[in-house]
This record gives structure tokens, C-alpha cells and sequence, in this order.
């Protein structure tokens, strides 16, 4: 369901969020419950080891 949802959200401005809903065959209320939650933890600590391995990278 999420890679759905991330999808919605990427083409937010190029498509209606109701018609890119229907096609997926999710809720709208579900994609706005989605989207609006707090990021977890877990995304947060990957996003910030993200970074630390991309700095690492470039600097090699």
C-alpha cells in the first residue's frame, strides 16, 4: 500500500489526487492519513543513515 501511496505523492501536481485514488484502488482518506502522519523513528534513523553513507561515499 505504501508504494502506492508514494506514488499518489510524487504526481500530486500532475494529476487529481481522487482520479490517481480510483486507479490505484485506494481511499482518498486513506492516502491523506498517510500522508499526514508523523515520520516514524525507523524512516527517520534510515534517512539519516542515508546521508552518513552518502557523505562517506563521496568523500572515497
Amino acid at each position: 500500500m505504501t508504494e502506492r501511496y508514494e506514488v499518489i505523492n510524487r504526481e500530486e501536481g500532475h494529476y487529481p489526487i481522487s482520479s490517481m485514488c480510483r486507479w490505484s484502488g485506494v481511499s482518498k482518506s486513506g492516502y491523506y492519513s498517510w500522508r499526514d502522519r508523523p515520520q516514524s523513528q525507523t524512516a527517520i534513523r534510515r534517512e539519516e543513515l542515508a546521508m552518513m553513507i552518502k557523505d562517506v561515499f563521496e568523500r572515497s
